[in-house]
């Protein structure tokens, strides 16, 4: 068994993603704090020992577009702001409005609320292409659990 995020093999603890859906990954120590502490860390491209989750595994290239719906799909069901988005996913704001637009373009966003001048967004949840992500998504998480079940077993008691 190994941290799902930085590959360690020491201190690991079990990180609840949703505890409504008791989806799970193996961490270590290090990275739950840093879980805690700054969600930033999942969606930095700079960073080169961080995986990103899932759902941008699977896919492999980390296109804006990706990494917009991967975000979005983390932070559900809770709303957002485009800066919110652009700041911790790291994507440049030309890259963020070419996405966005055509997120937009398939209504797999949607606004839901207006703060000062701010508008919040959330995915669209009766989109049918957002249900398929969703979907995936679920798929990925269960398929990560049994992969970390499997990794317990061979683990010599």
């Amino acid at each position: 068994m190994k941290c799902e995020i930085c590959g360690s093999r020491e201190n690991l603890i079990v990180h609840h993603i949703s505890y409504e859906k008791n989806k799970t990954i193996r961490v270590c120590r290090n990275c739950h704090g840093k879980i805690h502490r700054n969600k930033k860390h999942q969606f930095h491209p700079s960073d080169k020992k961080t995986r990103f989750s899932l759902f941008m595994d699977f896919f492999g290239k980390r296109t804006s577009m990706l990494r917009i719906i991967d975000f979005l799909i983390e932070r559900r069901p809770f709303d957002v702001t485009k800066e919110e988005i652009i700041e911790e996913t790291g994507i440049s704001r030309n890259a963020f409005y070419r996405g966005w637009k055509r997120l937009e373009g398939y209504n797999i966003v949607i606004a839901t609320r207006q703060i000062g001048k701010s508008s919040m967004y959330v995915l669209n949840d009766e989109n049918e292409i957002v249900q398929q992500l969703l979907r995936l998504e679920l798929i990925l998480g269960k398929i990560a659990i049994e992969r970390a079940e499997k990794e317990i077993k061979l683990i010599p008691v």
